[in-house]
């Protein structure tokens, strides 16, 4: 899928409820997450239109990016989405979201909490995420926590997308370092370091699960999600 300023139509957009009524954003949010998927879209997320696939994203907010994937890349009638967020104090959001998502009924799952209550539901099974995206907190410790419950879940091959690599708590007037997203992240990759390869790198990242040469040494950071 070609990103050029001259491409007459993008083949990426959120139609919702299936191509019925229009879904409701009030919040400019997922602009980002949609120029990825758009410009990755042939080498890495069309092969999914296909095939069952499960998506996680925390950090829903209005459901645009999820409705997105819904319309995109979720399209195999057994693929589904699980989403998780707090949605703290937000109640307009959340009543957004949920209008935004009902539409695709059983093909959706929503959580409200963090994703630490959700891995308490009994549904999840290791390895069973295609795709995982996180939104959710900016401080880099609650990055990192997120990131060590999602790996395990996700399938060997699978795709992980961090939003907010380049954000700057500087930028926004706070010389916190440990708020920049990017630290917990890369906190994390050393801990993984040999089971992942960079797939894109720019305001998001994302990386694809691969196996250790030491198969022996895969399973160890499941063990810091019991």
């Amino acid at each position: 899928m070609k990103h050029d300023s001259d491409q007459p139509a993008s083949k990426v957009a959120s139609k919702g409820k299936g191509g019925g009524e229009a879904p409701v954003f009030t919040v400019d949010t997922g602009s980002m997450f949609a120029e990825n998927i758009e410009r990755h879209f042939e080498s890495l997320f069309e092969e999914y239109t296909t095939r069952p696939t499960t998506y996680l994203e925390i950090g829903v907010m209005e459901g645009k990016s999820a409705v997105l994937m819904l319309d995109n890349i979720l399209t195999h009638p057994e693929s589904r989405l699980r989403a998780v967020d707090p949605w703290d104090s937000m109640p307009k959001v959340e009543a957004t979201a949920r209008r935004n998502l009902e539409g695709y009924g059983v093909r959706v799952h929503v959580h409200k909490g963090t994703m630490r209550s959700a891995l308490k539901e009994k549904a999840w099974r290791e390895g069973e995420v295609d795709i995982a995206y996180h939104d959710g907190g900016k401080a880099a410790a609650d990055v990192l926590e997120a990131s060590v419950l999602i790996w395990p879940l996700l399938k060997d091959g699978g795709i992980l997308i961090w939003d907010d690599y380049l954000w700057k708590a500087e930028e926004c007037g706070n010389k916190t370092v440990s708020i920049n997203p990017s630290v917990g992240i890369d906190a994390f990759l050393k801990c993984i370091d040999g089971r992942y390869s960079v797939l894109f790198s720019n305001w998001q990242l994302a990386v694809r699960k691969t196996l250790p040469e030491n198969k022996g040494e895969a399973d160890g950071i499941s063990a810091a999600r019991s």
